[in-house]
């Protein structure tokens, strides 16, 4: 949550195109103008997933982690291997549910990098070492699997490699 510029300030996604008004104007129409109020969304967490719900709890307390003044990670865990978030508090399974932080598309996407973190840091000792380019590479998925015909990345990136052939 909160990664960066065009970022969806609630699931990181890099279509933050919306302005969103973490507190609902219908909620608190005294907040519509209040700059603390607006943070950039994606159109599915905004108005596919939030909307105006605003869950609170019984003394009126939000529910929802505001990413601009919270650290989302004391009430979220990033499970990496599944690429999906796991509530460590109550504003966590709110958050999780109310923007459907763990929508398919965004799971998958989280998994994907962690492979590929993974795969960089399996051939770092090679890449170190300066050991010869060999045209392929092979890295398995976080399940243990081997890799598909379309996982097969050259190895190094140099223009020299026979893999960009």
């Amino acid at each position: 949550m909160a990664p960066g510029a065009e970022r969806c300030m609630y699931c990181g996604d890099n279509q933050g195109t919306d302005i969103d008004h973490h507190e609902p104007m219908a909620r608190d129409p005294l907040r519509t103008f209040d700059w603390l109020n607006h943070l950039l969304a994606c159109s599915h967490c905004n108005s596919h997933h939030k909307r105006d719900r605003f869950p609170v709890d019984e003394h009126g307390r939000p529910l929802l982690i505001d990413p601009s003044v919270e650290d989302p990670f004391d009430h979220l865990l990033l499970s990496l291997s599944v690429g999906e978030y796991r509530a460590l508090t109550e504003k966590g399974v709110q958050s999780i549910e109310v923007f459907g932080l763990n929508r398919p598309i965004l799971a998958r996407g989280r998994q994907q990098t962690f492979d590929v973190v993974v795969m960089c840091l399996r051939q770092w000792p090679d890449a170190v070492s300066g050991k010869a380019c060999t045209g392929r590479t092979s890295w398995y998925t976080s399940s243990g699997s081997s890799p598909a015909p379309t996982s097969v990345r050259p190895c190094c990136g140099k223009w020299s490699c026979p893999a960009r052939r």
